[in-house]
């Protein structure tokens, strides 16, 4: 059993689950196990606590440049300019191979796109929205991307996290995407009546 193995079942074990996240990541460090296999083991085991606290040990590299999100808007990829976007407020060189122009994630470019990384949903309805309120899943999902793109691509520097709008109320959000499923419908009724393509989403 490897040591990610061993330390996830160590913090899944019903014994420890009630403990402290600091007393977790004491005694996993105790046994000598690095705070990037603590980490890896944290998000296997869904234990959003201790993952962060030994995330904010590993140490990332983030220039100090602060980006406006009127400034993250025009870094689309388009006219010779930058291909960014933002992730937890930290500005990320993307490859446009995904992310560019008529790819299927060029929507996430040029804006925050936290919640919809997190909720594994393309769109920019929550575009430039705090990641505050996720439900532990999705912490842990927005979490593996932030790894993700830390391992792969250049960070920039920050954007102005006090710029993010407040996410919606849960009655907000649904309304809204009761909203969205009845155009959606609406434009595949529409599509199929006039015998022409196919309705995106």
């Amino acid at each position: 059993m490897s040591a990610v193995e061993s330390a996830a079942q160590f913090l899944q074990d019903p014994k420890v689950v009630k403990r402290s996240a600091k007393e977790k990541v004491d005694f996993l460090r105790g046994k000598g196990v690095s705070d990037e296999d603590i980490c890896s083991a944290a998000k296997d085991a869904g234990d959003i606590a201790v993952y962060e606290i030994v995330k904010e040990k590993i140490e990332v590299v983030v220039p100090e440049r602060v980006f406006s999100l009127a400034e993250l808007k025009t870094l689309r990829g388009e006219k010779g300019a930058m291909l960014c976007l933002s992730c937890k407020g930290i500005v990320y060189e993307v490859d446009p191979e995904f992310y560019g122009t008529g790819m299927a994630y060029h929507v996430f470019s040029g804006v925050d796109c936290s919640r919809h990384l997190a909720k594994v949903r393309v769109g920019d309805n929550e575009a430039n929205q705090h990641w505050t309120g996720l439900t532990p899943t999705q912490q842990t999902t927005l979490a593996d991307w932030e790894e993700k793109y830390q391992k792969k691509y250049k960070i920039l520097g920050r954007i102005d996290v006090a710029e993010l709008t407040e996410p919606k109320t849960t009655a907000e959000a649904e309304l809204e995407e009761e909203e969205r499923q009845k155009k959606s419908a609406a434009a595949a009724r529409s599509n199929s009546s006039g015998g022409g393509g196919c309705a995106t989403q």
